[in-house]
């Protein structure tokens, strides 16, 4: 599920008591269990290709919805930021592709960084102390787990870039 600033959260089966990422319910605020983050590593600057969290009025900001997909764009004076989320039918794992376009005549060094609020279980509060976190060591990937919840028990809720730098690792775009 994801609203058209950004926020949003992913489960498995059942939406209420199988929850990957948390649940808020309210579209006032729309708090994100979810984010993709873009550093500039030479001025430290902060972007979001969604307009949560960082709710970044500057430059133009496009959310779009259709059948099995959200997209964003994020466009300001230097870079345009450009995100595509789905969960193909009958699969069991969300794909995001995120672009970026350096708008600069100048060489830039940016970090991707992608948060996600673990759950795993029916609320944050409840699963917080029992979560596991893993690192697969052939894929990189970020695994979590629940070992101590009965519903929840045998899921891997798990995060990769498909082959791109890992966890804390800069690449020149």
């Amino acid at each position: 599920q994801c609203s058209a600033e950004g926020g949003g959260y992913t489960w498995y089966g059942n939406s209420r008591d199988h929850q990957l990422t948390p649940w808020n319910n309210d579209p006032v605020s729309d708090p994100q269990g979810e984010a993709i983050y873009v550093r500039d590593e030479e001025t430290d600057a902060l972007f979001c290709p969604t307009l949560k969290p960082l709710d970044q009025r500057d430059g133009t900001h496009i959310a779009r919805h259709g059948f099995g997909y959200s997209a964003f764009e994020r466009t300001t004076g230097e870079l345009r930021l450009e995100l595509v989320q789905t969960v193909p039918l009958n699969a069991s794992h969300k794909l995001m592709r995120l672009r970026l376009t350096n708008l600069t005549r100048q060489s830039r060094r940016l970090s991707v960084t992608y948060y996600a609020e673990p759950v795993l279980g029916p609320n944050r509060p409840a699963s917080a102390r029992n979560l596991v976190t893993s690192l697969d060591e052939t894929t990189g990937a970020m695994l979590v787990r629940n070992p101590w919840s009965a519903a929840a028990g045998s899921v891997v809720m798990f995060a990769d870039m498909a082959g791109a730098p890992k966890f804390a690792r800069s690449q020149d775009i």
